[in-house]
């Protein structure tokens, strides 16, 4: 699902440049912006990552990077969009196609589950 969602997401942020009509633009850029949604995914990917004793470590640590990487990006989405347009959208658009590229690297957590040991 995260693999699925993060790159129709990538996908449509590249095609928002692409299609000339501005309804479909729109809708295009809505579903770029609803990749925001698999934020509380990954956050259950990294806690099932880390043993029991370090998890709240982790997603401490983990949601403190999203809260900074958060900040910065809009930094520096804002000041893409007053200068290259469309270099934010194609930046942007990769990190979510990276994000996805990254995905399917994890282990798979179906395999655990049916087998515990």
């Amino acid at each position: 699902m995260v693999i699925t969602v993060t790159s129709i997401c990538g996908l449509c942020g590249i095609a928002v440049n692409l299609v000339p009509n501005i309804i479909a633009s729109g809708i295009l850029f809505i579903i770029f912006l609803l990749g925001m949604t698999i934020v509380g995914i990954y956050l259950a990917i990294a806690v099932d990552l880390f043993p029991t004793y370090l998890r709240v470590f982790a997603v401490s640590f983990i949601l403190t990077g999203g809260r900074l990487s958060t900040i910065i990006s809009v930094q520096t989405l804002n000041y893409m969009l007053g200068n290259h347009c469309e270099t934010g959208f194609y930046v942007f658009s990769s990190i979510y196609a990276a994000s996805a590229l990254l995905a399917c690297f994890l282990a798979d957590d179906r395999k655990t589950a049916n087998n515990p040991l």
